[in-house]
Order: structure tokens, then C-alpha cells, then sequence
């Protein structure tokens, strides 16, 4: 508990059923590259296995027969995949999740947060950075970094408060790559609050917090919502 608020004590760690292509994402995961008779084989293989339903294997099949390719079929029904066949199909850092929980779409938030629990708002982020002593003038500034020696409060070990951040990273926004990328693991944080900020040209972005190693500070800032992912840190209801 800090303040008045009741924090989860580390990142959450949940993933919905088909993981990846329901938003609930692992550092640097994508589609594993798999050619496609390497994919036919495979499938073929779990079905036989009873891996894979019949009526899953029926539609593999179907979209291959359409002239889908095995990345773009995966696109479209993935999420129908059990985790452990996502687990071979896909690549992605696989001691990440252990410690620094899954990464999530803002599309996800709703969804992967356990009963009892929330994303907290804004507001919420406000408080918690105001029981830490930082000015409420100060906490407002959007686009910013705000609250010297804030950052070291939230870290974890000795020095800080309980929350125990780690630099676990998140999916960026980028526009050369028409989406998002990888970044950050060792050396930055990033945690979505629920609230959208309207912007004129943009649309609607969500809102983030945001460390960094050797910056005392704590960046409160928006993001597009499409093509990225990013911790979450609960509050209790």
C-alpha cells in the first residue's frame, strides 16, 4: 500500500488465451518463420498428436488452400491456438515473462486484469507520485519528465518504497517499421494508465509512465495505442 492506494507489487503476468494475438505479448515475440511446408508439417504432426482440434486443423487448411501464407493465416486465427503450439510457432525472450511480467496492447488491458484488480488512471499515477512528494503543479506537466528522484523511489531494492520497477522494455511505436518495435529491456520502463488523451492530428493515445536508467525522473506522456505494448502495474479496486 502506498498512500491510500493498494499496488500490485510487480508487473502483471497474466495471458489471455492466445496469448500474442490477443495482445498479451513476451519480449521480442513474432512470428517464429516457419516456411510454409515446415508449417504443413507441423500442423499435420499435432493433429495427429491430438494436439490440434480437427476443426482447427480444417481451418488451417482452408486458409492455406485461400493462398494465405503462414504468417498472415496466424494473423488472422491465432488467437485460436492453444499456448503450447504458439510456444513452438512463435519466437520470442523466454525468460522474460518470469521476470517482468507480459508486455500488453492497450487493446488487452481490458481483459487480462484479474478480478478485484484495475488499470489505474491517471489520477491514480498522480497520487501515488504525490505521496512521493512531488508537487501537484509539477505532476501535471504532460510530454515531461517530473519529480527529482522519483524514479529511484519506484525501483527496487533497498532504496525504494515497494514497488520494485525493473526495465523490462515494451513494443514502441515506430514509424519506419509501420508499427511497433522491441526496445528498451535493460534500460527503460513504460506502464500504461487508462485514460486517452484526444490529440488533433493522432486521434485518441493512451497515457503512460515512464523510467529510464540514470534519470531520476518520471516521464508522463501519451502514446498511439496501435502497434505498441507495455507493462501493467494493477491497483486494487
Amino acid at each position: 500500500t502506498i498512500g491510500e492506494d493498494t499496488w500490485m507489487a510487480e508487473n502483471l503476468r497474466y495471458s489471455l488465451p492466445g496469448g500474442f494475438y490477443k495482445g498479451c505479448l513476451r519480449y521480442s515475440e513474432g512470428w517464429g518463420g516457419m516456411s510454409q511446408k515446415q508449417f504443413d508439417n507441423y500442423i499435420e504432426k499435432v493433429r495427429n498428436e491430438g494436439r490440434m482440434s480437427e476443426e482447427l486443423y480444417q481451418e488451417c487448411y482452408s486458409l492455406r488452400d485461400e493462398g494465405y501464407v503462414p504468417r498472415v493465416l496466424m494473423e488472422m486465427i491465432g488467437y485460436k491456438f492453444p499456448a503450447e503450439l504458439l510456444d513452438d510457432l512463435l519466437s520470442y525472450d523466454k525468460t522474460y515473462v518470469e521476470k517482468y511480467g507480459y508486455l500488453y496492447t492497450y487493446g488487452a488491458l481490458g481483459e487480462a486484469v484479474p478480478e478485484g484488480w484495475r488499470i489505474p488512471t491517471d489520477e491514480d499515477w498522480k497520487r501515488l507520485e504525490g505521496t512521493l512528494g512531488v508537487p501537484a503543479a509539477e505532476a501535471g506537466a504532460l510530454e515531461a519528465w517530473r519529480g527529482n528522484g522519483l524514479a529511484g523511489l519506484l525501483l527496487e531494492g533497498d532504496q525504494g518504497i515497494g514497488f520494485e520497477a525493473m526495465y523490462g522494455g515494451g513494443k514502441i511505436y515506430h514509424s519506419d517499421q509501420n508499427g511497433g518495435i522491441y526496445d528498451g529491456k535493460g534500460f527503460r520502463a513504460t506502464w500504461w494508465a487508462s485514460d486517452t488523451v484526444e490529440h488533433a492530428k493522432e486521434g485518441f493515445l493512451g497515457m503512460v509512465r515512464t523510467i529510464e536508467l540514470n534519470n531520476s525522473k518520471v516521464w508522463r506522456g501519451t502514446t498511439k495505442r496501435e502497434g505498441t505494448a507495455y507493462s501493467v502495474r494493477c491497483i486494487r479496486k
